[in-house]
């Protein structure tokens, strides 16, 4: 089973969407900005992966 793409299907318009409109409306990634991220499982990878394609 592809957990990436359960994920995805599973969360992207509950949560995922929300996540990117409060970036872009809040400009809370600037160009050169240092992101700090925690990773706890596989699951949180496949959200590591999505987070650093922004």
């Amino acid at each position: 089973m592809n957990y990436q793409n359960t994920l995805l299907k599973t969360y992207r318009k509950d949560i995922w969407s929300k996540y990117l409109k409060a970036i872009t409306d809040y400009d809370l990634i600037q160009p050169n900005d240092a992101i700090a991220v925690c990773i706890s499982g596989e699951k949180t990878v496949c959200c590591w992966h999505y987070v650093s394609k922004l």
